[in-house]
């Protein structure tokens, strides 16, 4: 039976490129902490990897850390940044500092807040609405003088809403301006992050194109290796501050800058790096192919169940990811009759331990009835019209 996969929100096929940019690295085994020459080879290949994603993301080198994933990036951001805040503000130890979300954050970020909460953190949940976005207008609202960390996603995961974080940015630096006239001018909260890890194969992800203050990525989600991650931060906290933003999370040794602790693979880091020169040189060709492919599929998917609804929008959205309601027809039998047909596609977001669970962020848009009746299609650059065809005859013949 011929496979046709249309998960790729959840990982993407290694590219070739990469994989042999990787086998090349492999064979070169020092330790990059290591003075001898063996290990300053590997060195070299690490910082020319940490250069050409600081170049690609506007930031300084020392601005790149390396992570074991992307969930680990996240973690840093958010717990870093309130033990960081935790240490500045000693005056106002007593008064625990807020951390603010989205209700449509991927779970790296969810429950890392969840999780903070537990702990005492005070954590505000901004909504979303029908159209899966959060509004800038209710984090004015929201925002105050104990605000550590501000985390909106760029792209969700689930149904591919784009934020506006530059919008969100203007906000937060707004406030951070205002703390430093108030409190002291080298006060560096609040902080804005975004997780693009959705993001980046579909939009200019940078620093001068958002404004925020750190941004996590990842590398299977745009054909590089699984188990690495990129944490960035703003060149204006690596140049001019003299105490970090954030507090490493790990620690031992004094790698990536003492912000994460462990020998690194120059090998991953090497095949993130070429997988992030490739998906922003095909960016634009893949926009135009993705967008065609999502129309086809709907349009496709209304004439066979007229009552089915977009959850998000179909144009204003990134055009990897449609997140479809099927009216009275369950996720997880969408999803299993699909793959019994050959046809891979997804609940919602990949990390929920195999299991279907209803999606929090289809909940928070609309309703949990309306999330345990929707099923996410997402696509790459492999992606065919033909593929496209075959599953709309699929989903036909198990209407």
């Amino acid at each position: 039976m011929r496979k046709i996969y249309l998960d790729y929100a959840a990982t993407t096929p290694l590219k070739s490129p990469v994989l042999k940019e990787m086998t090349k690295k492999f064979e070169i085994f020092g330790n990059p902490s290591s003075v001898h020459s063996l290990g300053q080879e590997a060195m070299k290949i690490l910082d020319i990897s940490r250069e050409t994603a600081a170049k690609i993301l506007k930031t300084d080198f020392r601005g790149i850390i390396f992570t074991g994933t992307a969930t680990e990036a996240d973690n840093l951001a958010l717990r870093g940044a309130v033990a960081r805040f935790f240490e500045t503000n000693r005056r106002d130890s007593m008064i625990p500092p807020q951390i603010i979300i989205s209700a449509g954050e991927h779970e790296a970020v969810r429950k890392t807040a969840e999780a903070l909460s537990e702990e005492g953190i005070e954590v505000t949940v901004l909504p979303i609405y029908q159209n899966g976005k959060a509004k800038p207008e209710d984090l004015r609202k929201a925002i105050t003088e104990r605000t550590a960390i501000v985390s909106i996603i760029h792209t969700s995961n689930e149904t591919g809403s784009v934020n506006e974080i530059k919008a969100f940015a203007e906000i937060v630096r707004e406030k951070r301006e205002e703390m430093r006239r108030r409190i002291d001018k080298d006060h560096h909260y609040p902080l804005l992050h975004t997780d693009a890890v959705q993001g980046f194969g579909t939009s200019q992800i940078d620093f001068d194109t958002l404004g925020a203050d750190m941004i996590t990525l990842s590398a299977h989600k745009i054909g590089g290796p699984k188990g690495i991650g990129i944490l960035a931060i703003n060149k204006e906290f690596t140049q001019s501050t003299k105490t970090k933003i954030i507090k490493p999370i790990i620690t031992g040794g004094d790698q990536e800058s003492g912000f994460r602790a462990g020998t690194e693979n120059i090998a991953l880091a090497a095949g993130f790096v070429k997988a992030l020169e490739i998906a922003g040189d095909s960016r634009e060709k893949k926009k135009k192919h993705l967008a065609e492919i999502k129309i086809a599929l709907w349009r496709g998917i209304k004439e066979i169940f007229p009552e089915a609804e977009i959850n998000g929008e179909l144009e204003e959205s990134s055009p990897h990811i449609l997140n479809v309601c099927f009216e009275n027809r369950t996720s997880e039998s969408l999803v299993t009759k699909l793959d019994i047909e050959g046809v891979m596609i997804s609940a919602g977001s990949a990390c929920k331990a195999r299991s279907i669970e209803v999606s929090k962020v289809i909940t928070a848009m609309h309703n949990k009835k309306r999330a345990s009746e929707s099923v996410r299609f997402s696509f790459g650059e492999e992606t065919t019209l033909r593929e496209i065809g075959e599953t709309l005859k699929i989903l036909g013949s198990i209407k």
